[in-house]
């Protein structure tokens, strides 16, 4: 019966444990709502103690973050490009385009340069953000940065606005169209870099500080420019190397391996700076900026060494300026912008007056107009053909005429310089030459060249001539 029973708070009085009030005292025998607030936090009070990591535990767990990001193999996505494109305000791609993209991003390791645009604590860890390039059109980016030593606390902490960072980082989503970095470290390369330029400084303005020998910072921008060549010598054993381990060969993001190479460029050594662009293309297919300097260094390099190149063994895979234009031809399929550059790039002048330049541009043999655009702006030469014995591989035509109309005036002259001129017109896809009482009809073929029944064949002239 006591099982049943319980004293009342009040008056001591034994009363049933079901009843609400006291017979005895008519005492309210419920329990307060405050009461029973406050034992459910000490409850959850007493479970987070036992349930919350310890420090131990929490150290442990940002070494493992750490450690598993420096060892993570790294993916070719690159800020600028598509990504810019799809992200940064102003663009024409939907949220529901920008929802798929984010999907595909989602978990992919990348190593990165960008600029700082603000910078903020947030616990052991910093809050870097990042914003578009006007030059160079790069996305916006959040990054949560783990330093990994107090070295690395004090130069996050004196960095500005403007300054570069290169990171290695995972990324987590996107938020307000900023690309969300986390976790993500400073790579070695980045933070040896700018203490060694640091260290150099100080012993520049005071060397009696230091028992080293005094190193003025020209003489370091030497010694970094040749380990950046040794480094760029040892990337590519390491992609020519087949039993590389893949992880490896995954180190170099694209955008350092076309830095390696215009390292070369901005030495005026071509020859290797087509040797980095090329394995950039080779190990990153997609990259826009690869192919478009790879172009650029096949067209330098024919420009200055013509039928050399066929002497030189390194360059034994180069057999016309048309390999320039394909790779112009990529670099535009993946960032559709890069034809406003190449048209302005003066690396590339020598491609304006050739077939291949001109399709790029958006020529086409579809309309007189187009036609005409062809004739007028390519440098026509003749190709050698026992057919027609009146051109020959250093005969020359030009055309002049405005592309709105469909005639113009031409001039043909050959290695004899033997020269006569005339009118032409454009009737559909076909051409008509009206010369010396002569009347030859051609047509621009889709391999593009200029072929004229009973005269002669020619084709832009943008190869040198070479005699075998």
């Amino acid at each position: 019966m006591k099982n049943n029973l319980k004293q009342c708070s009040s008056c001591g009085n034994d009363v049933a444990k079901s009843a609400k009030i006291c017979p005895h005292c008519g005492k309210s025998l419920k329990m307060g709502k405050f009461l029973k607030f406050i034992i459910l936090i000490f409850i959850i009070s007493v479970v987070g103690v036992v349930l919350s990591p310890s420090k131990e535990e929490k150290a442990k767990k940002r070494i493992s973050t750490i450690e598993n990001l420096k060892n993570a193999g790294v993916s070719d996505l690159s800020p600028d490009g598509e990504l810019a494109l799809i992200f940064n305000m102003g663009s024409k791609y939907t949220d529901l385009q920008r929802d798929i993209k984010e999907k595909e991003i989602k978990g992919k390791v990348v190593i990165w340069k960008l600029k700082v645009y603000e910078v903020d604590k947030d616990g052991k860890n910093y809050k870097i953000r990042t914003r578009l390039d006007d030059n160079i059109n790069i996305v916006g980016t959040s990054i949560t940065i783990y330093p990994k030593n107090e070295e690395e606390r004090k130069y996050i902490e004196n960095l500005k606005t403007g300054d570069s960072i290169r990171i290695k980082g995972k990324v987590k989503g996107v938020i307000l169209r900023y690309i969300r970095i986390d976790p993500a470290i400073l790579t070695e390369e980045e933070i040896h870099g700018h203490v060694s330029q640091r260290r150099v400084s100080q012993r520049y303005l005071d060397p009696e500080k230091n028992d080293e020998p005094e190193e003025d910072y020209e003489a370091y921008e030497n010694r970094k420019s040749n380990e950046n060549i040794k480094k760029s010598h040892a990337e590519h054993d390491l992609v020519k190397n087949k039993e590389t381990s893949q992880e490896n060969k995954q180190y170099y993001t694209a955008q350092e391996l076309n830095d390696l190479g215009y390292e070369y460029y901005k030495k005026k050594d071509y020859k290797n700076a087509y040797k980095y662009w090329k394995i950039t293309t080779q190990k990153y297919p997609k990259f826009a900026m690869g192919h478009y300097n790879l172009a650029c260094a096949i067209n330098i390099l024919f420009d200055k060494m013509g039928c050399m190149i066929s002497e030189t063994p390194e360059l034994n895979n180069l057999y016309s300026k048309n390999q320039a234009i394909e790779h112009l031809g990529l670099s535009i399929k993946y960032r559709k912008d890069r034809w406003k550059r190449m048209q302005k790039d003066s690396d590339l002048k020598s491609l304006y007056p050739s077939f291949g330049y001109q399709k790029l541009l958006g020529a086409n043999l579809k309309s007189t107009k187009n036609i005409q655009k062809f004739l007028t702006r390519i440098e026509w030469r003749g190709v050698y053909d026992n057919n027609f014995p009146l051109v020959d591989d250093y005969s020359t035509i030009n055309f002049f005429g405005n592309i709105k109309e469909n005639y113009g005036s031409f001039e043909y002259e050959n290695v004899k310089r033997n020269k006569f001129n005339g009118k032409y017109k454009l009737k559909g896809n076909h051409i008509k030459l009206f010369a010396n009482d002569k009347i030859f009809i051609g047509k621009i073929k889709s391999n593009g060249n200029l072929i004229f029944k009973d005269f002669g064949k020619f084709s832009d002239s943008i190869d040198p001539i070479c005699s075998d």
